[in-house]
Parts: C-alpha cells; sequence; structure tokens
C-alpha cells in the first residue's frame, strides 16, 4: 500500500512539473509570434508571465524580448531598465552579451 502511495503521488508530481511547463512554454511561443508578427506591445504580457514562472532560460529569454520590444517601440529608457534587469537575474558571476 505504501509502495502504491508513492508511485501515485511521484506521478502525480510528475505531471504537475509537465503539465505547468508546456503551460509555461506556450506564453512564451504565443509571446514570439507576436514578436515576429510586430505586435510588440500585445507581446509583453506573455513574455512578462515567464520572468515570474519560468526555469532561469526561458525566463533570461522572456526578459531579453522585453527589451526588444521596448527598444522597437522606441521607449529605450524601459528597453535599459529590463536589460538591467536581466544582467541582475544573470548574476555578476556570469558574462553576458546582448546585442541591442
Amino acid at each position: 500500500m505504501w509502495r502504491f502511495n508513492y508511485i501515485s503521488s511521484f506521478l502525480i508530481c510528475l505531471l504537475f512539473l509537465i503539465g505547468s511547463s508546456s503551460f509555461a512554454q506556450r506564453n512564451l511561443a504565443k509571446g514570439n509570434r507576436l514578436f515576429d508578427m510586430g505586435q510588440y506591445e500585445r507581446a509583453i504580457p506573455f513574455f512578462e508571465k515567464e520572468v515570474n514562472n519560468s526555469e532561469p532560460l526561458i525566463k533570461i529569454e522572456a526578459i531579453t524580448k522585453i527589451a526588444d520590444c521596448y527598444r522597437l517601440l522606441g521607449n529605450f529608457e524601459l528597453a535599459e531598465k529590463t536589460i538591467k534587469m536581466l544582467l541582475v537575474k544573470v548574476g555578476e558571476k556570469r558574462r553576458c552579451i546582448i546585442m541591442v
């Protein structure tokens, strides 16, 4: 009985992690589609969802895309602020090249 509960608990946790990861990827994919269509203002909220809910590489991609959106919209102050936030998230120990 204990073994069954352990296995079922493990499977439920695994399904939750897979489901939340694919949900996060849907937000990123939707934001990328809008970005590719030039709808930068509409793409930003989808990327912002990823900043708080994702694994580190997706988080970095989302923050970079937000900065690109602001830059392409001509809001250079917010683009700069977002890039600074990215550098804080990445950390001082890592080097990051951002093409602006």
